[in-house]
């Protein structure tokens, strides 16, 4: 939707800010734990599954930085939203499992591990022994 849309452009916007140090780990925390609180299991279930969208696209875009910070916190708030991705659809349940992922790659994307690679002579051809 629209809405989802607007919502997933202020969460990088959001996060750029933060990653710039205009915005402070506090009022980050802020947004996470409403938007967690906006994803429980006595909300819309759109309004749900919106939130839990939004919290996984700010915890991609800020998630290195504040697990160097506090991991702790980020334990916290991803085996939140695993459990409350569980009565969600294939797509959220997807986004989470992603940003767990992307964790456990040490915040490295699946696409940005040959991103840098340079080629070298050998990539072309074959060097006899």
């Amino acid at each position: 939707s629209t809405q989802s849309t607007w919502g997933i452009g202020n969460m990088q916007f959001f996060g750029e800010l933060f990653l710039q140090g205009l915005v402070n780990e506090y009022q980050v925390t802020d947004v996470i734990y409403y938007l967690l609180e906006k994803s429980g299991p006595n909300n819309d279930f759109e309004k749900a599954s919106v939130a839990i969208e939004l919290t996984c696209k700010l915890l991609t875009c800020i998630g290195q930085q504040l697990d160097i910070s506090s991991p702790h916190t980020m334990d916290f708030y991803l085996q939140h939203l695993y459990e409350l991705s569980i009565n969600h659809s294939n797509r959220i349940k997807i986004l989470v499992h992603n940003a767990i992922e992307l964790r456990s790659r040490s915040w490295i994307g699946r696409h940005d591990e040959h991103r840098h690679r340079l080629l070298s002579y050998n990539d072309f051809y074959q060097v006899a022994p």
